[in-house]
C-alpha cells in the first residue's frame, strides 16, 4: 500500500547501505554501526524493503514474496516458520 511516507536516509545510513554486500538473499553492512540511532535507521529502511534481521546469520535475509507465500501455503497446506 502506498502512503505517500517516506524515510529519507541521514547520508551516514546511506553511505552504509551503498556499501552493504548482498550475497544471495542476505545482506551483510559493512561494519558496526556508528551509533545507535543510525543502526535503527538502517533497520527501519530495511524492513520496509523487505529484509529482516537474521541473528544466526548476523545479516538481514530477504524475506519471501508474501503472494508467493501464500500461494505455497494454500497449495500445501503448510507454512514454514
Amino acid at each position: 500500500m502506498i502512503t505517500g511516507k517516506t524515510l529519507v536516509l541521514s547520508t551516514e545510513a546511506w553511505e552504509t547501505l551503498r556499501t552493504a554486500v548482498v550475497d544471495g538473499d542476505l545482506l551483510r553492512l559493512p561494519g558496526p554501526a556508528t551509533s545507535k540511532e543510525q543502526y535503527h535507521e538502517i533497520k527501519r529502511a530495511l524492513e520496509a524493503l523487505g529484509w529482516r534481521w537474521d541473528r544466526p546469520a548476523r545479516a538481514f535475509r530477504k524475506m519471501p514474496d508474501p503472494v508467493q507465500a501464500l500461494r505455497e501455503a494454500v497449495e500445501t497446506g503448510e507454512v514454514p516458520l
